[in-house]
């Protein structure tokens, strides 16, 4: 693996548009996009196992966990490139919110946490309007909620793996190509 690349984990609740923002920096700046549950899925199927979102959010938690990392690893040794890699610093599972590992994250060698954060009004409108992807449904107080917890838990995975933690709420698009400049 080439050491000296970015590795900018972007995490954000399931909606807050974190595959938009980074589609619209894609002309911009040179890098490879890889999505925590893309990645996920295409492990499965090397088993010839096929796997919805749903069933990701409510399956086993750490064995997934288990499965990114070695399909992180593999899909990473395949290029040179700069990597935003698209993830969740908690899951809304089936016991509840759960926190993904710093372990994971250090795994990967993440570079940067960047998190993308959205008002929690806006955020139930898009989950709402998106009927493509099952999501539990959530009030705006249990999506601010849920979206502390997310962040506090970015935060505290940032400084178990040493690396920057940035909010690109405000800037989402500027802020993170400067993460990769």
């Amino acid at each position: 693996m080439n050491w000296s690349r970015k590795i900018v984990a972007l995490a954000g609740l399931s909606g807050s548009g974190k595959t938009t923002v980074i589609g619209a920096i894609e002309k911009a700046v040179d890098f490879d996009h890889f999505s925590a549950s893309e990645l996920l899925k295409q492990h499965a199927g090397k088993t010839g196992a096929v796997i919805s979102s749903e069933e990701l959010r409510l399956g086993d938690i750490d064995a997934n966990q288990i499965a990114l990392v070695e399909a992180f690893l593999d899909a990473a040794s395949e290029t040179r490139k700069d990597i935003i890699f698209d993830c969740h610093s908690v899951i809304d599972g089936a016991d509840g919110i759960q926190e993904i590992p710093s372990e994971v994250f250090r795994a990967i060698g993440i570079t940067d946490m960047a998190f993308l954060s959205v008002a929690p009004q806006e955020l139930m409108r898009r989950r709402s309007s998106d009927r493509a992807r099952g999501r539990p449904r959530r009030s705006v107080r249990e999506l601010a909620a849920h979206q502390s917890i997310a962040i506090e838990a970015a935060i505290r995975i940032s400084e178990d793996c040493c690396v920057h933690f940035t909010d690109i709420g405000s800037d989402p698009e500027q802020m993170l190509v400067a993460l990769l400049g």
